[in-house]
């Protein structure tokens, strides 16, 4: 995502209990451990954020200028067709080497077995 680890984003909090008290009493820990620049107060979250619900609070993180969503798309589809392909290519070496030679073995073993059986089944007849 091309986000580097000092980059700190804002925080927007919409405080649904109408208590800006009680989301603004962390708000000092939550910063420092989020990496966060700034926690502000908002009605509604802005275009383009993440919205999460914590504890009844919605808490959203503008996401928009921060991450190019179309180049985002653009690596995660290469990176699905390259795993794709990768899937592939492994289930036709798979293929390929479940060789007809080694599919003979697996016969002529089966045949043993049944071999072994039937000698069995005359040896308790008699």
């Amino acid at each position: 995502m091309n986000i580097s680890r000092g980059d700190a984003a804002p925080l927007l909090l919409r405080c649904v209990s109408g208590d800006p008290g009680t989301c603004a009493r962390w708000s000092d820990v939550v910063k420092r451990l989020a990496r966060l620049a700034d926690i502000s107060f908002a009605d509604r979250a802005p275009e383009g954020a993440v919205q999460l619900l914590v504890r009844g609070e919605v808490a959203a993180l503008p996401l928009k200028g921060v991450i190019d969503l179309a180049a985002e798309k653009t690596r995660l589809d290469k990176e699905l067709a390259k795993a794709e392909a990768d899937i592939s290519g492994s289930m036709q070496a798979w293929h390929e080497s479940s060789s007809p030679m080694r599919r003979k073995t697996s016969r002529g073993r089966k045949r043993k077995r049944e071999a072994r059986g039937a000698e069995g089944e005359n040896c308790r007849s008699a």
